[in-house]
């Protein structure tokens, strides 16, 4: 690539810096690039909550809805010199691979208590196409669409709503609960401050709950499951190939495995009981409070811990 196409690829094409209030104490900003299938958006946002809408497109709109929450002129100014908001489009003019991304960028100069963050609300809309990958980080919320493509997502302050997405799915939610609809790759899913719901997940699975429960409709295989804040149910499709361990800490667990499952499992809970449909050879437990031993002659270790609940394990 040519340097200055190679400079091209990395500038903004625009930069928008916040305005001054409206009649109302309201801005309203709209922006629309032109993209072909498989770019990237790139959101990056140190405020804001955002929804994006996915469909049949070869633009991707932005539009934005800026609030200032404080009662006189000066104030507003002073916000007005800590906010920018950059919006961009990489360029697509040097070969038939290169991808065409856009690029929005909010930046806050706040101070360590976050008050000036309380003091503005702003609102993005973004349709884009379904054919595209995402790549978004806000301190609000978020919600976004079904993709043809790859995603990682996370929010700092607020939940977290996925569509479903063809490729791979990284997604983390510190401020909220993460829901999640059907992965065509692996799945990576934290929630720090709420629950984990997804639905199927065609690769590897990982769901950890902080602050609430997991719930997976199906995944072909499932690493890990915790709850810190509930139970955990989930269903594996496939019987699994490697060690796998799911965590309740504050309620039961309900797993379904296929029938021809070959796992070691090593179960117990300590404020209910366990129920298996499947037999146990070597059972090293009481059957009531732990269970241990092959099912169908042995296999990946499989870990069931519930702490305030009861363990079942369904075929």
């Amino acid at each position: 690539m040519h340097l200055l196409s190679l400079v091209m690829l990395l500038a903004f094409s625009e930069r928008l810096v916040a305005a001054g209030p409206g009649p109302e104490g309201r801005d309203e900003i709209e922006k629309s690039f032109q993209v072909r299938p498989g770019g990237v958006l790139n959101f990056d946002a140190d405020v804001g909550n955002v929804e994006i809408i996915t469909g049949d497109s070869d633009r991707v709109r932005v539009a934005y809805t800026l609030e200032y929450k404080v009662k006189t002129a000066q104030e507003v100014e002073e916000l007005r010199q800590k906010l920018t908001i950059e919006m961009g489009q990489t360029d697509v003019t040097t070969t038939a691979n290169d991808e065409n991304n856009v690029k929005v960028v909010v930046r806050l100069a706040d101070d360590r208590k976050d008050t000036l963050r309380q003091k503005v609300r702003l609102d993005f809309r973004i349709i884009m196409p379904r054919k595209f990958n995402l790549d978004l980080r806000t301190v609000g919320s978020a919600k976004a669409g079904d993709l043809d493509g790859t995603v990682k997502a996370s929010t700092l302050g607020g939940s977290l709503t996925l569509g479903d997405a063809s490729g791979p799915v990284k997604a983390t939610s510190k401020g909220g609960s993460l829901t999640i609809g059907d992965v065509g790759g692996d799945l990576e899913a934290r929630a720090s401050g709420g629950s984990v719901k997804a639905g199927r997940v065609k690769g590897k699975a990982l769901a950890v709950a902080e602050g609430g429960t997991v719930a997976m409709v199906e995944a072909a295989e499932l690493i890990e499951a915790t709850a810190n804040g509930g139970s955990v149910r989930a269903s594996i499709s496939k019987p699994p190939r490697a060690a796998c361990k799911i965590t309740a800490n504050a309620g039961s667990i309900y797993l379904q495995l296929p029938a021809s499952a070959a796992v070691t499992v090593d179960a117990s809970c300590s404020a209910g009981s366990i129920m298996s449909e499947f037999a146990v050879a070597g059972n090293g437990g009481d059957r009531a409070s732990r269970l241990k031993g092959d099912i169908n002659g042995g296999g990946p270790a499989l870990v069931l811990r519930a702490t305030a609940g009861s363990i079942h394990l369904r075929k």
